[in-house]
């Protein structure tokens, strides 16, 4: 009964705040909607559904409703009295841990919206559950959805997807999806790429379709800048910015911003008027794809060397976990990868290393690298040939100060065997690390090179243990 009487309490609370936010909402004037599945997939033009499976989900990431939208407000709190029932039975069972059938969900990037179990639901936002059991079917679109899914994020979702209509640039893949803040820069941006027509056409020797004009300036223009804007980190000065901010914004604003970008940036970000006039009359084709033999201390040799750093961090409580951080540079901005850094000419492997990690993660302190392996697969990145050196390091004791900067715009340590899906070859290279230190096991040098002197022999042991069990879970 006592069980009872709290589910009931539980659902009137959730209900008297639900109304209270209605309220706020709209003197507001912001929407409180849970958002409708069949309207967000007219929106983003979602296609070609396929079954997942039975995952575990992350509660927060559910964002809308494929049904029952009218019934459950945007925190999926109850609207109505009448759910109470309903509401009131599931609270109960799950305070008792008794168990539930998992709920069924559509997944469209990175979100959920519940085809069956709004009310499992419901309950598991209110009592601040993690994560769910789910029956998952996937959808796939073209452009990233937002978690709020207001009215602007939905103009900037048209607005983007008419971008990638008339480019087709969509066909490259999502990760070298050219993502703008704001809905109006995607006209200014097709405005951009057809001043490039007839130079491109120029070049090419042919007449180009407008999606052709739009890979050619992509694959000559678009990617060289935005290598150089990394390998600069010009966005490092403008937070909440992305590579395609900034291109458009320089573009608009040619005049006054010139003179402040650097040699290279200013090199590579020319708008197509000033280009042809200055190479009117020397006869010379100029876009950055080319022009290696004029220009090259702008833009970067046809081989590079990079360090991939693996940093295993083990707490004083013997929690294990990588360092992994969220890219801030096109291509694949917003997706995770490992800390990455280029070669400078004159250092070597293991001070690009320290560098990467403090560039990248703001970590100050000296950590042992080991050069673990070579990763050289011609095809590995899209910046052309880039050969990479896996570096291993552990760190031991109190959390990891660390601050994003560099090519991250956010850090997250997961937890070791967590499946998240990184850029390039990283997961690979993940495992190798993983696969390098199952090896050495048995090498007393190898411990002591790589894991602290202060790191009790318990936490080592439950490393290989820990690193042996995934090995023996994919098999």
């Amino acid at each position: 009964m006592a069980s009872d009487n709290a589910s009931i309490h539980s659902f009137n609370s959730a209900l008297f705040r639900s109304f209270f936010k209605s309220v706020y909402k709209k003197l507001k004037h912001e929407e409180d909607y849970l958002p409708n599945l069949e309207q967000i997939v007219e929106l983003t033009k979602a296609k070609d559904e396929h079954y997942i499976g039975l995952k575990e989900i992350p509660v927060d990431n559910i964002i809308g409703s494929e049904a029952r939208y009218e019934d459950f407000d945007k925190d999926f709190l109850p609207r109505k009295p009448e759910l109470q029932q309903r509401w009131s039975n599931i609270d109960k069972i799950m305070r008792e841990d008794k168990s539930l059938p998992p709920i069924s969900v559509f997944k469209i990037d990175d979100y959920y919206f519940v085809r069956d179990g709004h009310h499992r639901v419901s309950v598991a936002k209110n009592r601040k559950q993690v994560y769910i059991d789910a029956e998952v079917t996937e959808l796939h679109i073209d452009v990233p959805l937002t978690r709020e899914l207001t009215i602007k994020d939905r103009f900037k979702i048209q607005e983007h997807i008419n971008f990638l209509e008339k480019t087709k640039l969509n066909k490259l893949g999502k990760g070298f999806d050219i993502k703008l803040t704001r809905p109006q820069s995607y006209g200014h941006l097709l405005n951009i790429i057809s001043h490039y027509t007839g130079y491109l056409e120029d070049i090419v020797g042919r007449k180009l379709e407008f999606h052709e004009v739009a890979e050619e300036w992509y694959n000559r223009i678009f990617m060289p800048f935005a290598e150089g804007a990394y390998l600069d980190d010009i966005l490092g000065k403008y937070p909440n910015r992305t590579t395609g901010d900034l291109y458009v914004w320089i573009q608009l604003n040619w005049a006054d911003v010139k003179d402040s970008l650097g040699d290279r940036i200013s090199f590579l970000a020319k708008p197509v008027p000033v280009v042809e006039q200055e190479t009117q009359g020397l006869g010379l084709s100029y876009a950055p794809g080319i022009v290696r033999s004029i220009k090259r201390q702008y833009i970067r040799a046809n081989i590079g060397l990079v360090v991939t750093c693996v940093v295993l961090d083990i707490t004083r409580t013997g929690e294990l976990s990588i360092a992994i951080v969220k890219r801030k540079y096109h291509p694949f901005e917003d997706y995770w990868s490992l800390p990455i850094a280029m070669l400078n000419e004159n250092e070597t492997s293991h001070d690009a290393a320290r560098r990467c990690v403090k560039n990248a993660l703001g970590i100050e302190e000296g950590l042992n690298f080991v050069q673990y392996k070579t990763f050289d697969n011609v095809d590995r990145t899209p910046y052309g040939r880039m050969i990479a050196f896996g570096m291993l390091c552990v760190h031991y004791g109190e959390n990891m100060r660390m601050s994003a900067g560099g090519i991250a715009s956010e850090i997250k340590l997961i937890g070791l065997g967590k499946d998240v899906r990184m850029v390039y070859d990283h997961n690979h290279i993940l495992s190798e690390a993983f696969a390098f230190i199952h090896r050495t096991g048995s090498s007393f040098s190898f411990i002591t090179e790589v894991f602290p002197d202060d790191i009790p022999l318990k936490y080592v042991r439950k490393v290989y243990e820990t690193i042996e069990r995934l090995k023996v879970e994919r098999r």
